[in-house]
């Protein structure tokens, strides 16, 4: 399209969306929390581009809500097909005599990924801004995760197109607003229990590594130190367990699912035995019993279903009975694969095992570690791979299966 035609789809996309006019969304804080971790920056954005402004949907670390067009950045980020770095914005022709950055001494480096309809219309960008210039830009990484936050916001955009509501009687849109609320409340309090969870379990970690490396400073060759290495790199493995757990929920809450590779030439078995092994030696205190028997290639992605494994038998070790056998099973009959852990212990009640699934659902079973999204993105796997997860708790025995066809849909 011609630069008028794509203004014009411009402003009418962005006239289709219930959106400019409001305050900043919540439903973006994850997206701008998640870019500034990513790139290691202080400020985020999420920013939609009129004629006229540029609106800023979603900030950390930033207190504009929007700014004229001659100010913005993001109007240069929307014409390329990919990442714009800039990585001084004093010294880019384009933004050496912005006012915005003459004015402002913290604001050095951009860095922002187009923000796109389905169609292919610009709408903004998913940006993040630096206090210093950064020569070197962001890496191969950094530039797919802000890319890929993008199209998770552009997806999220889409649930924002204006509704008619003149044919809405006033208690119908009562009804709605007071859904609207509540949903908005249990949002927020999932927000702050995922932050605090995710901070607490994070600090464990980062404390052991810390006491670690004062060690190793003041003795390195020492007995005590060499020991310590293999502790410090069990700190590391759970770290980057934790965040990439993050990003898987902070993917399928902006409705991008779990994202799938599938393929039968890398053969699963050898997947499942690793993740048993890695448990076995974790756990050493648990028994763990293993009958994985496939005579058929699964049109799988195995690091997934080793990732739901993983988790699987995460729970099973956190809540089970550790004085008796966990068994894993894995066998594939009748063009399905089926996949299975059991433990022994206190059954699951009945009313937590409808809810089980659910993000966060660790706040109501005693003794549960980590962020609490072990089943829920277990189950999103198993869903993503067309299948089931489901769970059976009883006196003698608590078992969670996965079911799926052998051959993708």
């Amino acid at each position: 399209m011609e630069a008028g035609e794509v203004r014009a789809a411009r402003l009418a996309a962005l006239a289709d969306l219930d959106i400019l006019d409001t305050p900043p969304e919540a439903d973006f804080d994850d997206v701008v929390l998640l870019a500034s971790a990513l790139c290691q920056t202080p400020i985020a954005l999420v920013t939609l581009v009129t004629d006229e402004r540029q609106w800023f949907k979603a900030r950390c670390g930033a207190p504009m809500d929007q700014t004229s067009l001659d100010q913005s950045v993001c109007k240069y980020t929307m014409s390329e097909p990919d990442v714009l770095v800039l990585p001084d914005l004093r010294s880019d022709p384009r933004t050496a005599d912005n006012t915005l950055v003459t004015r402002s001494p913290s604001i050095r480096f951009y860095a922002g990924a187009p923000l796109k309809t389905h169609a292919g219309v610009p709408l903004g960008a998913v940006c993040v801004i630096d206090t210093a210039p950064r020569p070197e830009g962001l890496t191969e990484a950094q530039a797919a995760g802000l890319k890929a936050l993008a199209r998770q916001t552009a997806t999220l955009l889409e649930t924002r197109r204006r509704s008619p509501r003149q044919d809405m009687d006033d208690a119908t849109q009562l009804a709605t607003v007071a859904e609207a609320l509540e949903n908005e409340r249990r949002m927020a309090e999932l927000r702050e229990r995922f932050v605090a969870v995710l901070g607490h379990d994070l600090r464990n970690p980062l404390t052991a590594i810390d006491a670690g490396l004062r060690i190793l400073r003041r003795d390195p060759t020492s007995d005590t130190a060499q020991a310590l290495l293999p502790l410090m790199k069990q700190s590391v493995v759970r770290m980057r367990e934790l965040v990439e757990t993050t990003l898987d929920f902070a993917r399928l809450r902006l409705g991008g699912g779990i994202e799938l590779h599938r393929r039968t030439r890398d053969p699963l078995l050898p997947v499942l035995a690793h993740v048993v092994a890695e448990a076995r030696a974790s756990h050493p205190e648990c028994h763990i019993v293993e009958e994985l028997n496939l005579t058929e290639p699964v049109h799988c992605d195995p690091d997934r279903i080793g990732q739901m494994l993983s988790n699987l038998l995460g729970n099973a070790m956190t809540h089970g009975d550790v004085s008796r056998p966990i068994r894993v099973g894995a066998q594939t009959r009748n063009g399905e694969f089926t996949l299975w852990v059991a433990n022994s212990g206190a059954p699951i009640p009945p009313d937590l095992q409808a809810r089980l699934f659910e993000p966060f659902a660790r706040g109501e079973r005693p003794g549960q570690k980590g962020l609490g999204l072990g089943l829920y993105i277990a189950a999103e796997i198993a869903r993503a791979h067309h299948g089931s997860l489901g769970v059976t708790s009883t006196p003698e025995q608590t078992r969670f299966v996965f079911r799926m066809p052998l051959l993708a849909h």
